[in-house]
Formats: structure tokens, sequence, C-alpha cells
């Protein structure tokens, strides 16, 4: 059910039923969780960080193991590989976002879901204008420039969101980490989703076309601007 949020000015699907159940496990967390809660392994992961990352950290590995978990994989760390993306048990895909004071995780099994990314914005603040010319691209800007001055935040942050879900969906289906600038984002926030392009890189075709991209959506509350999009494997039918 789309709701609207007081103070939102648009209606949203909350962030759990972004992730239909029972092809996803979703889980958040809105308090702070300290290092008694990760998994053997995990601690190495954040030695020497700042009290912060440490706190971001503790809660998105907290919401990782709850849907793994739930998924048949209780009392697995998830570590990280070479680029510091999460790992996940072989038979499981999964993502992990934190700002703020919230963190969630979702997770798939492989045989129905290639590749997921989720991400999280707070949007309290007014969107930076400086980081426009190096994060979006032309069509982007214009496209946020045209809303009414006082959704300009909002439509920023969501655009900036949705390319952090696409770079960590991407990167876990075809191992490359692409730039900001390499996606462009259609963002509708009335209509609780957005569209994907990727010119002029090879990855476009793969993630754009065949009809592989199931998913991109976004959900706002008083505080934050969830989106998130995976691609289905193309012999599921679920």
């Amino acid at each position: 059910m789309f709701i609207k949020p007081l103070g939102v000015p648009f209606p949203y699907l909350t962030k759990a039923l972004m992730w239909p159940s029972p092809l996803f496990s979703f889980a958040s967390s809105d308090t702070p969780k300290t290092q008694h809660v990760l998994y053997p392994g995990e601690s190495s992961l954040i030695k020497g960080a700042s009290e912060k990352r440490e706190r971001d950290f503790c809660a998105g590995r907290y919401c990782a193991h709850q849907v793994l978990g739930r998924l048949g994989y209780e009392g697995i760390p998830v570590l990280k590989d070479i680029n510091g993306a999460p790992t996940w048990p072989m038979n499981i895909v999964g993502s992990i976002s934190h700002s703020g004071e919230v963190a969630i995780a979702v997770a798939a099994y492989t045989e129905h879901i290639r590749s997921l990314g989720v991400d999280i914005q707070e949007h309290g603040k007014p969107f930076p204008r400086d980081v426009l010319y190096s994060f979006f691209r032309s069509e982007e800007i214009n496209a946020i420039l045209k809303v009414q001055p006082t959704l300009i935040s909002y439509h920023a942050y969501a655009i900036f969101s949705a390319k952090e879900s696409v770079l960590k969906c991407c990167y876990t289906a075809f191992g490359y980490l692409l730039e900001f600038t390499d996606i462009s984002i259609e963002m509708d926030l009335a209509g609780g989703n957005f569209s994907v392009r990727i010119p002029q890189h090879s990855i476009g075709e793969g993630f754009c076309n065949r009809n592989r991209l199931l998913s991109g959506q976004v959900s706002i509350d008083d505080s934050y601007i969830y989106t998130g999009i995976w691609l289905k494997r193309e012999h599921s039918s679920k």
C-alpha cells in the first residue's frame, strides 16, 4: 500500500514492501549496535575504524545476519572482498546499506535472483549543489532543476541513492565497478520507481536490455530515502 508520511510530499511503498517475500529476505535496524553483534572474523574488518564507522558496520552486519538466518544460514559471518563489498554464502546474493541511524540488508537465493542492490540516503539537509556536476549526468541535472524548488533535494537524493543501488547490483552481476556518471537515472518519485540507462558501456546491454531489469523502486519516509533494484535469473519463474 502506498501511504504519505508526515512532511513528505510523495506517496511511498514502505521499505520492507519494496522487497516482496518470500523471494527476498529483508531486515532493518534503527538502534545503535556494537561489536557484540558481530560473528567471528567480522571484527577485524573494522580494526581502527572511527566510532561512527564501527557503529554503522555493526548495524549493517546485524541486519545481514537476520536475513541470512531466515534463509537457512544462521551464524554465517559476512566478510568482504578486495573492493570492500560484502561476501555472502555461495547460494545467496545480498546487499547492505546504512545512513544516519538506520541500516538495512536484503538477500535472496541465487537460484532466482542474479544480483541486487539497496541504498539509504538521509534527506534532512539540502542536497549539496556542488556534487551535482561530479556525480550526475546533464540529463539528470536538467530534470532535477525543473522540479519545484522545495522538491529539488528529494529528487537529487533519490537519484544519488538509485545510482548507489545500481552500482552494487552491477558489481555483483558483472564484477565491474561503474562510475556514477556511467549511470543515467530517470526518477518517478510520485510513482515510487525509477528507470536506468547505462549508455556507452558494455554493461549497459546486459543490465538494461533483454527484459532483465525487473525493479527499480524508491520509497521515502520523514528522514530517509530508500532505493532498491534487482536482476532476476532468466530461467526463474518466480
